[in-house]
């Protein structure tokens, strides 16, 4: 999240920077420079992974296709999305709340890990404070928004990339739907799902198998 509150990529090589992309983002990013910047590290037979939303993973395939670049050293990993807002919108609201409570935002979180990311916790800090905190299901006009599919951008409505047929080596996602198909011996919290699309995302994924994660094969199914 950049000083304006909203998500931008950035390209970064250690683990402690890496901790500044978690959370979910339920705004548009801005992917500013970052394809340019990849094409860059690729050119100098440098490896680079990519993980962001279908429509970006693309946009990134397109532009090192257009370019002619290789992507030996690529991997490419798409998020499940189910649309994305405006930032306008985003902004909108910060600022009406700030107004209302009298205080500054520094931080925002769509899912505040403080309130358990399962909760769906919309939040505003101002430094290490919260002035502000609301679940999914009450009564903030982001989350219903946002949730129930009102307020995304207008091309999120037809996306091409909502499908089965997925556009990373690796997709990854929560895994709300966990048990419906197969029973299952633990519930769905702190449970990723992982889809394994191409040769490419089958050693990555085999590489940390048993040694940085530990998975289960669970049954493929597609609910409309």
């Amino acid at each position: 999240m950049n000083d304006n509150l909203l998500p931008e990529y950035g390209l970064y090589s250690s683990e402690k920077e890496f901790l500044a992309f978690q959370n979910s983002k339920y705004v548009h990013s801005d992917t500013k420079t970052v394809y340019f910047e990849i094409g860059e590290l690729l050119k100098r037979d440098k490896k680079v992974l990519f993980i962001g939303i279908p429509c970006q993973v693309a946009g990134l395939q397109q532009y090192i296709k257009t370019k002619k670049i290789s992507d030996n050293n690529l991997i490419v990993v798409d998020i499940v999305c189910h649309g994305t807002t405006e930032t306008h919108i985003l902004q909108e609201h910060i600022s009406f709340i700030e107004k209302k409570y009298n205080n500054t935002t520094t931080g925002v979180f769509f899912r505040d890990p403080e309130e358990g990311t399962h909760t769906f916790t919309f939040s505003l800090k101002n430094g290490e404070k919260t002035y502000y905190k609301k679940k999914v299901h009450r009564n903030d006009a982001y989350q219903v928004g946002y949730h129930y599919g009102i307020t995304y951008r207008e091309n999120c409505y037809k996306c091409k990339y909502a499908r089965r047929e997925r556009v990373g080596d690796l997709t990854i996602s929560d895994y709300s739907g966990l048990g419906k198909a197969a029973s299952c011996d633990y519930g769905p919290r702190n449970v990723s799902c992982i889809l394994v699309n191409t040769l490419k995302g089958k050693q990555i994924f085999l590489a940390i198998k048993d040694v940085l994660i530990h998975a289960d094969k669970r049954p493929f199914c597609v609910f409309w």
